[in-house]
This record gives C-alpha cells, structure tokens and sequence, in this order.
C-alpha cells in the first residue's frame, strides 16, 4: 500500500504492487523470456458509500455550491420531502432569499458532523461567521441525504 500526501489530504493507492510478465519478445539484453515488469496505475476514486458520513459531506458541498450562486431553489431539492410539502418552493425561495441577503459565501464552510445510522446532526461554520450554528438534522432517505428541519 502506498500513501501520497498531497497539501492537506491524502491520496490512497491500493494495488499498487508490480507484477511480472513474461514475455517472448526479445528485452534488452537479447536473450527470449527476460522479464517485463508493469506496475498497474490507480484504478480510479473509490466509490463513496452514499449513506456514510463522507457521503453526506459530499451532500452538503453539493448543496454549498447552489448557495454560492445563490441558486435557493436548487438548495430547495435538498430538504425532505416532509419539508417540501410544509413549505412550497417558492416560499422556500423568498425566505431563505432574504434571510440570506448580504451574505459572503465566496469561502468554504466547515462542518461538525454526529451520524447515527439514517439520522445525522450538523453544525455549520458559515465562512462569513454570521451563521447560527445551529445543530441540524439530516436523514438518509432513499438514497441520499435530505435536510430535515422545516
């Protein structure tokens, strides 16, 4: 297993071990049969499990990407669909429009994030600091992530 640290992250490659081949070719060294040595290269990103935190953190970047373009009705397809029919979409969009206004989203937000099985608790640090830090509740719902309170 190799492990490459690149700035803050770090990038996991599996299988990265070499493999020998046989080969009939001629290899450098002229004689049939030398060895040709290939080490195969990442296979790719590992699938996220959808219902796992790293899941929901890629829940709230997406939905953090419609709040920087202020795109509320885009953030509206993130609530549940208890909250959905509780307030119609364009309600959604007039509210959280205006509670919104002024607001600097040009930075990333951090998240305090508790799962519990389907249900999760997170807690926004808004990059402007004019958040509420509030505790919100997300449930995992047919296949995804939905935010729950309305």
């Amino acid at each position: 297993m190799l492990i490459v640290t690149l700035g803050a992250g770090a990038l996991l490659l599996a299988g990265c071990t070499s493999s020998v081949e046989e080969s009939s070719e001629t290899g450098p060294a002229g004689s049939p049969g030398d060895a040709v040595i290939s080490a195969p290269g990442p296979t790719g990103t590992p699938a996220i499990d959808p219902a796992s935190e790293a899941g929901l953190r890629q829940t709230l970047a997406d939905q953090y990407a419609f709040i920087q373009k202020g795109d509320w009705s885009g953030v509206y397809d993130f609530s549940s669909p208890r909250c959905q029919l509780a307030t119609p979409r364009e309600d959604f969009v007039a509210l959280v429009g205006e509670g919104y206004k002024g607001r600097d989203f040009s930075g990333p937000e951090e998240y305090l994030i508790t799962v519990n099985g389907t249900v999760a608790t997170v807690v926004v640090k808004s990059f402007d600091g004019k958040g509420k830090m509030k505790p919100a509740t997300w449930a995992f719902m047919n296949g995804s992530w939905v935010h729950e309170n309305c």
